[in-house]
């Protein structure tokens, strides 16, 4: 099936435009049937396997690009991140739609070479990675004053972030590993309600418009177009008769291994984080808040495990505590 739309087709090594994910070759599909519940993990990738990001040049990436298995790649590290396919379906059509899942390229940049390659981009981010361009230029200005990357990052803040991630990790701007370690980082750090979608998700529509409002927050979604490369992506690369992994409502880990079992959060601390966020979930299915889950620790949150303590015999103090997680893990089960 072929597909085109602007900013949304890919360009083979011999310099022919392709549809996104046209892969013609057989697959052997298998059903999914582990099921468990969600561990949240705040830590980047890059704590956690720093070998997987390059140390490769913006010219070799761009040419990594238009190889044809770069997509099975970006679908495999995705589901490393989300374990959901539905997520990684709908992560890759919104870049898709934004960049064509180009790590290097800026946002307008229309001019492919011989080779498929954004030349001006790839120009740009060679200057962005030697300096020549400098931190302050690449976050306030750029090409087109717009944005840059897979997913088409806008504003000094979120380019501002990505430059430092790179510099943190000594790799090219461009490299899309990094990229997608960044994009799960700001997900976790800044839009809890979207992680737990992405891992919950149950169809390729909530996961896809989810992620296109919250994170791309774009004036133009389009959604019908990021909805039809979700359904190819999902088609391509997806499980037959697949199920998620993670249950809806099922929030906490199972066993005590994790860390934020033993972490402690309290109103006064100013406290705001996915931890929060998922024990608020937790409260509110319980009964003991009423609120919709924000991750951030307020008088009501104090109130709600104030109650929870007391009801389990314990002191009424409001804190989160190692008890109160235990108290919420036994009443998810």
């Amino acid at each position: 099936m072929m597909l085109s739309s602007a900013g949304c087709t890919r360009t083979n090594a011999d310099g022919t435009d392709q549809a996104l994910s046209i892969n013609t070759e057989a697959k052997t599909k298998t059903k999914a049937n582990t099921e468990g519940k969600p561990t949240v993990n705040t830590q980047s990738m890059a704590d956690i396997e720093t070998e997987t990001v390059s140390a490769k040049t913006a010219s070799e990436l761009s040419l990594e690009e238009t190889e044809q298995n770069y997509e099975q790649q970006v679908w495999n590290y995705l589901m490393e991140q989300y374990e959901n396919e539905y997520a990684a379906a709908a992560i890759m059509a919104n870049s898709a739609c934004e960049m064509s899942l180009y790590s290097y390229r800026y946002e307008n940049d229309t001019e492919k070479n011989i080779d498929g390659i954004y030349s001006h981009s790839l120009a740009y981010t060679e200057k962005i990675d030697s300096g020549e361009e400098s931190r302050s230029d690449f976050i306030y200005n750029g090409p087109n004053g717009g944005g840059y990357g897979m997913f088409s990052w806008t504003g000094s803040g979120r380019k501002g972030g990505l430059y430092d991630y790179a510099s943190e990790r000594g790799c090219s701007i461009a490299d899309w590993k990094m990229q997608l370690d960044y994009a799960y980082q700001e997900i976790i750090d800044r839009y809890y309600g979207l992680y737990v979608t992405l891992l919950t998700a149950e169809n390729i529509k909530e996961a896809t418009e989810e992620f296109a409002v919250t994170f791309e927050n774009t004036a133009n979604p389009n959604m019908n177009m990021r909805m039809l490369f979700a359904k190819q992506y999902l088609e391509e690369y997806g499980s037959e008769d697949y199920l998620p992994k993670y249950k809806k409502g099922n929030l906490l880990p199972v066993n005590h291994s994790y860390d934020y079992m033993a972490m402690t959060f309290r109103e006064d601390t100013g406290s705001s984080n996915i931890y929060i966020y998922i024990a608020q979930c937790v409260l509110k299915k319980l009964g003991y808040i009423l609120l919709e889950p924000s991750g951030i620790y307020g008088y009501r949150t104090t109130e709600g495990i104030s109650r929870l303590q007391e009801d389990n015999g314990l002191k009424g103090d409001g804190i989160l505590s190692p008890e109160v997680w235990k108290l919420l893990e036994d009443g998810e089960k």
